[in-house]
This record gives structure tokens, sequence and C-alpha cells, in this order.
């Protein structure tokens, strides 16, 4: 008697199962195909580590790194070394800065807040030509290196490059292509 209920409840997660991945792979498929919203001319896309103006050191890793996952996992472009791709993703930070946002008691910081900007430019890698440029993209985190807290600017340094590589790759889908 337990066979026929266990048999049923196997069935109802395999209809269950294939009902929903065909949903997420004609979504994905759908924006591939029809352009979506990316630029259907393009099909790989090189991110170089970005050019760093500024004294802090390290940052321009951490950012090509979130560039790159981000182009990975939200775009339908292959990411690839500059001889293979036909796009080119270079970023260039040109100012990185701590303000404090609040002060403790005794006159040290409570808050700070860590505010990266970055020049991105999107250009077809045959040609050298930039068809997507944007100036002064910004991203701040705040971050608490008071007693309570002790964070280091490296919290809000991965905040911050995070939600800048969600940006930019929201950047490079339009309406207009």
């Amino acid at each position: 008697m337990k066979r026929p209920f266990a048999r049923s409840w196997a069935a109802a997660g395999l209809m269950l199962a294939a009902a929903l991945l065909p949903g997420c792979g004609a979504y994905r498929f759908r924006d591939e195909v029809k352009g979506g919203l990316y630029p259907a001319q393009f099909h790989s896309v090189s991110v170089p580590i970005a050019v760093n103006r500024t004294f802090w050191q390290g940052a321009e890793f951490d950012l090509t790194e979130a560039v790159i996952k981000e182009v990975s996992h939200r775009t339908p472009y292959a990411v690839m070394g500059r001889s293979g791709a036909d796009s080119q993703l270079r970023l260039t930070i040109t100012d990185i800065h701590q303000t404090m946002v609040s002060r403790r008691q005794s006159g040290g910081p409570q808050e700070m807040e860590w505010t990266i900007t970055v020049d991105m430019e999107w250009a077809d890698a045959v040609t050298g030509l930039p068809f997507r440029s944007l100036k002064g993209m910004t991203s701040p985190a705040v971050y608490m290196p008071a007693a309570g807290a002790r964070e280091t600017y490296q919290v809000a340094q991965r905040q911050a490059v995070e939600r800048l590589a969600r940006d930019i790759v929201d950047a490079m889908r339009s309406e207009d292509w």
C-alpha cells in the first residue's frame, strides 16, 4: 500500500521539475535570439583589468572580478581574452575617497562612507570604436570602524564594487538597441 503513494509523490515531483525548467530556459533563449535586452551584434566581451588612477591599490582587481562575474551571470555574452572577443569593456577608476558620516562622542569616526567613481567604455574589439560610454559612475557604501562593529574599509569597498558592477552591466543593456 505504501508504494502507490510514493510513486504519486515521485510523479508529482517530476511533473513540477518538467514544468519549471522550460520556463527558465525559454526566457533566456528569447533574450539571446531576439536580441532582447542586449545588443545582438556581439557574442563575447573582453574585460581587461581596470585602470586605477587613484592611490588606493587593489580596487581595480576587485572591480574587474566583480564585473566579469556580473557579465557571466546576467548577459548572453561569453567573457573571453582580448584576442577572442568581439567587444571590449574598458573601465577606469577615476576617484576613490572616504568621508566621515558621523562621529562618536569622543570625536573619532562612528560611520565612514567609501565611494568609488568609474568611467566605462564598451567598444567594438575590431574597430576600437566605443558605442557605449558613461563617465562618473559612482557607488558609495558605509562602514562602521567604531568600537562596536570594528569594520574595515574593505567591507564598504566590496559592497560598493559589487553594486557598481551591477550598474555597469545594467548600462550594457538598453531599450535603444
